[in-house]
């Protein structure tokens, strides 16, 4: 409904755990803890991140599936657009390791121009980053 007063925007969401309505049972579904263990220490490690965050990033784009492809092209576990990929000198972003560095990295340079927001960096991950 929307409000009485004030502007407002209507929002539409295309990814499943994204939903306001979704039925997803949070606390039912697996977080995977030991798929790409050493890559995601390593990224962890590289960008100065934690382990938990790039797990969690990869949890919501992928739900661990390397393979995955969304509805806009976005590719592989940390779901990078082509471009994305690209800048990110990325040749595979099907392949774990890579897809995984590249995406770290991103997140990184996120975290680094929202001042640390992780809530800011995430949603700008997910949604792109424009603006600001």
């Amino acid at each position: 409904r929307p409000p009485e007063t004030g502007h407002y925007q209507v929002r539409i969401y295309d990814c499943y755990a994204c939903k306001p309505n979704s039925n997803i049972n949070w606390q039912s579904i697996p977080l995977y803890t030991q798929q790409y263990k050493d890559d995601i220490r390593l990224a962890a490690r590289t960008y100065q991140l934690e382990t938990a965050l790039i797990r969690a990033v990869i949890h919501a784009e992928s739900s661990f599936k390397a393979s995955a492809i969304s509805k806009t092209g976005a590719q592989g576990l940390m779901q990078l657009m082509p471009a994305t990929a690209k800048e990110l000198g990325v040749s595979d972003a099907f392949k774990p390791s890579e897809n995984i560095q590249a995406g770290s990295r991103y997140l990184a340079q996120l975290l680094e121009r929202f001042d640390g927001d992780i809530t800011l960096a995430c949603a700008a991950y997910n949604a792109g980053a424009q603006g600001r």
